[in-house]
């Protein structure tokens, strides 16, 4: 169900970025999902009022091709992870013999 709502959302964004003449991967998920739940409530008022589906939903593509990502052509994320070095050993003997040796170490 999942990728059925995404590939529906996505589809929209397409709409919309045909519509505004805007790469489509430009267009900001994120804005797009908060702009179709916010709409949910007026596709479902649309029959009290004369308003058609169709224009209902031009005017939501509106806004979704409103949210235009900038351009940032040198950006770059690195994917590591990140270990710091630690200043104690590991506990890897029974603790009493390192509290042993600890005992020996400093008298």
């Amino acid at each position: 169900m999942h990728i059925i709502a995404y590939n529906l959302l996505r589809a929209a964004m397409a709409d919309a970025a045909v519509d505004r003449d805007v790469q489509c991967l430009r267009l900001s998920f994120k804005t797009a999902l908060s702009t179709v739940r916010q709409w949910e409530s007026a596709f479902v008022r649309r029959s009290a009022h004369s308003t058609t589906l169709e224009a209902l939903v031009q005017h939501m593509l509106q806004y979704i091709a409103r949210a235009v990502i900038p351009d940032r052509p040198d950006r770059i994320e690195p994917r590591a992870i990140k270990r710091r070095p630690k200043e104690y050993d590991r506990l890897n003997k029974p603790r009493s013999v390192m509290k042993q040796r600890l005992i020996e170490q400093n008298p």
